[in-house]
C-alpha cells in the first residue's frame, strides 16, 4: 500500500488576547478547510497556535522564546504573522540558552516577542518572502469596546505593573515607544523587499464579549446565571445588552470574557487561499488530486486510496498496542479456517487495531496480498454489492482469473466463493472488513449469506464490529452464531494514554503539564480512545491559557465511554 505522507506546518504569530477571535478562526474555521482540500494530496496540515502549550515548567526556565523560535524553524517556509494595536509582551532579558542558539536577540534588546517571531521568521530572510503572510487589523472597531480591560486587551494601556509602580508619566512614556515600535514594525513589513504578501487594514466589527460559561457555572450564583443566560443565550454579551447588566454581572464580564469581532470572514477566506496557494506552489501539487485523476483512470485504485487515506487517519497518532497486534499476527499465520472477529464499545479504538494490523503486516509480509475494506471510508464502502464487486475483481487481477464479474447480487456472491477457493494453495490472501455493523442493510447484508462460514486456511478474514452493552447488533448476533475466533479490543491502560498525551499535543508543539496530564487522565472516559482524542483535540484548538485547567476539569465523565 502507498504511503509517502508529507506533513506541513504554519506558524502564527501575533500577539494573544487582542487576536482570539481572528485565532479562532484560523483554528476552526480556515485550517480545517485547507487540511480537507489537503488530504487528497495525502499531505498533512498541522497549525502552530502557541495561546497555550509552554508549561509552567518551561517558562520558569525561561524557554518560551527558543521554543517559539525553534517552531517557526520547523514550519519554514509557512508563517502567519497577524498584527494589530498591540506590540506585545516585551521580555526584559533573554535567557544564556536562547542568547547561545539565537546570537542575533543579543542586538535586539527592548523588542516584544512578537516582532522577534517576525524579524528571525521573515524579515531576517529573504527565501521566506514568498511563503509569509501578513495581515494587518483595522483599528477602527476599538472606538466600539467598551473602556476597561477589553480596551486595553486590544490596544496600547499601561500595564497593572506600570501602572502600580510607576508615575504616569512614565507609564504614558512606555506606552508611547510600544506603540512607536508597533508603527516601525508595521513599516519594515510593508516596506519589505522583495515584498511579503499583506491585507492591510482587514475589517472586523465589535460584536461583543464572549461568555465563559464554564466559568459562569463555577462562579456564579443560580439566580446570576439564569439572568445572564436569558439576556445572552448565545453566549455573547452585545453593547446593549452589555449595558443592562448590573454592576456585580457586568464586573464578571468584563473579568471572564474575550473580545468577539465579526465580519472576519473575508479575512479568513484570503488567507486560506494564500496559504493554499503556497502549498501548491511548494509541493507542485496538480489542481485535480490525484484520487479524481484515479476514479476515471482506475476505479479499484480509487477505492483503494479512499481506505489507505483512512488507515492513515487512524494511525498518525497511534499507540501500537501490542497484545491485540501480536494476537492478530498470530491467527494469520495460523491454519484457521474460520474467521476473526474484532469487537469492542464504540470508540475503543477497533478500526485503529485493525488498520495497525494491516499495515505492520502487509509490511512485514510482502508476498501476502492484504486486501482492506473499512466500510465508511468511501462514498461506495458501505454498499455490499459494491464491496464485492471489488473483492472479485481484485483477486481477478491478482491471480489471472478470467470470469466475467456479474452485477446481479446472487450471482455476484456465488463467484466471490468461488474465487476464494481458486487462490493458488501456495498464496496467502488477507481480506480485512472492518464495522460490519455499518453495511447497507440492501441484499439482506446484516443477514451475512454473503459471508462463507468456512475459508481455506491460506485465505484470511478479519473483521470487527461494535459490541456495545447497551444496543444489540443484528449483524453481530449472526455472527457469534458461527465459529470465529473473537478478539476484543481493551480499554486504554495508563501507559498507553499518557503515550497518546504526550504525543497528541505535540503535534501541534503543545505541552500539557504534569499536573494537566493528571487531571485529565483522572477522568475515567479517558480509557477509551475516541474520548481522549477527542478531548486532546478540543484542547489543541482552546484558546485560554488561563482557562485551560477549569477545562480539563469540566469534560464529561463516565465509564470507559464517549459521552
Amino acid at each position: 500500500m502507498a504511503a509517502n505522507w508529507k506533513t506541513v506546518r504554519v506558524f502564527i504569530s501575533s500577539t494573544f488576547r487582542d487576536m482570539h477571535s481572528e485565532r479562532d478562526h484560523l483554528v476552526k474555521v480556515v485550517f480545517p478547510a485547507l487540511r480537507e482540500r489537503l488530504l487528497p494530496y495525502r499531505i498533512h496540515l498541522v497549525d502552530i497556535d502557541l495561546r497555550w502549550g509552554v508549561t509552567a515548567k518551561q517558562a520558569d526556565n525561561d524557554q518560551a522564546l527558543d521554543l517559539c523560535l525553534q517552531q517557526i524553524d520547523e514550519c519554514r517556509p509557512l508563517f502567519v504573522g497577524l498584527l494589530g494595536s498591540r506590540y506585545g509582551w516585551v521580555p526584559e532579558g533573554y535567557p544564556d540558552e536562547a542568547v547561545t542558539k539565537y546570537g542575533w536577540i543579543q542586538h535586539e534588546t527592548g523588542k516584544s516577542i512578537t516582532e522577534l517571531e517576525i524579524l528571525y521568521g521573515v524579515l531576517r530572510n529573504e527565501k521566506m518572502r514568498g511563503h509569509a503572510f501578513f495581515c494587518f487589523r483595522d483599528p477602527a472597531f476599538l472606538c466600539d469596546l467598551p473602556s476597561g480591560r477589553q480596551l486595553h486587551d486590544c490596544a496600547e494601556f499601561p500595564t497593572e505593573k506600570e501602572a502600580d509602580t510607576l508615575s504616569s508619566r512614565e507609564a504614558r512614556s512606555r506606552v508611547l515607544d510600544r506603540r512607536r515600535k508597533l508603527e516601525a514594525l508595521k513599516d519594515e513589513i510593508q516596506d519589505a523587499e522583495p515584498p511579503v504578501p499583506l491585507y492591510a487594514d482587514y475589517a472586523c466589527r465589535y460584536q461583543g464579549l464572549k461568555l465563559n460559561w464554564r466559568i459562569a457555572q463555577q462562579k456564579l450564583s443560580e439566580a446570576d446565571r439564569k439572568t445572564l443566560h436569558e439576556i445572552a443565550r448565545d453566549g455573547i454579551v452585545d453593547p446593549q445588552e452589555y449595558a443592562g447588566l448590573s454592576g456585580d454581572l457586568r464586573a464578571f464580564v468584563d473579568a471572564e470574557s474575550v473580545v468577539y469581532l465579526d465580519g472576519i470572514k473575508p479575512f479568513g477566506e484570503r488567507l486560506g487561499e494564500q496559504l493554499w496557494a503556497a502549498i501548491q506552489t511548494e509541493h507542485d501539487l496538480p489542481e485535480t488530486p490525484p484520487n479524481q485523476t484515479l476514479a476515471e483512470a482506475d476505479p479499484l485504485a480509487e477505492e483503494a486510496d479512499y481506505h489507505e487515506r483512512f488507515m492513515e487517519s487512524r494511525l498518525r497518532v497511534y499507540v501500537v498496542r501490542d497484545k491485540m497486534n501480536r494476537a492478530l499476527t498470530k491467527f494469520a499465520d495460523a491454519e484457521h479456517t474460520v474467521p476473526c472477529l474484532v469487537t469492542g464499545p464504540s470508540g475503543v479504538g477497533k478500526s485503529a487495531a485493525l488498520a495497525m494490523f494491516v499495515t505492520t503486516h502487509g509490511e512485514s509480509h510482502p508476498d501476502v496480498t492484504v486486501i482492506p475494506h473499512f466500510v465508511g471510508a468511501s462514498p461506495r464502502s458501505t454498499d455490499l454489492r459494491q464491496i464485492l464487486r471489488r473483492f472479485c475483481q481484485i483477486l481477478q487481477n491478482e491471480f489471472g482469473f478470467e470470469d466475467e464479474v456479474p452485477q446481479e447480487f446472487t450471482k455476484l456472491s456465488m463467484l466471490f466463493r468461488d474465487f476464494l477457493l481458486r487462490v493458488p494453495g501456495n498464496r496467502r490472501v488477507l481480506f480485512a472488513i472492518d464495522a460490519l455493523n455499518q453495511l447497507d442493510e440492501t441484499d439482506n447484508a446484516h443477514a451475512l449469506h454473503w459471508l462463507p462460514h468456512e475459508w481455506p486456511a491460506h485465505v484470511k478474514l478479519f473483521t470487527s464490529c461494535i459490541d456495545d452493552p447497551d444496543r444489540s447488533e443484528s449483524v453481530l448476533e449472526v455472527f457469534q452464531k458461527r465459529k470465529q475466533e473473537n478478539f476484543i479490543v481493551d480499554p486504554l491502560t495508563n501507559e498507553e494514554r499518557f503515550e497518546i498525551v504526550q504525543r497528541v499535543p505535540s503535534l501541534s508543539a503543545k505541552s500539557l503539564d504534569e499536573k494537566q496530564i493528571t487531571l485529565l487522565l483522572s477522568n475515567p472516559a479517558t480509557t477509551n480512545p475516541l474520548f481522549l482524542l477527542v478531548a486532546l483535540e478540543e484542547l489543541r484548538g482552546f484558546g485560554s491559557f488561563e482557562d485551560l485547567n477549569d477545562r480539563i476539569k469540566h469534560f464529561p465523565r463516565g465509564d470507559n465511554s464517549v459521552t
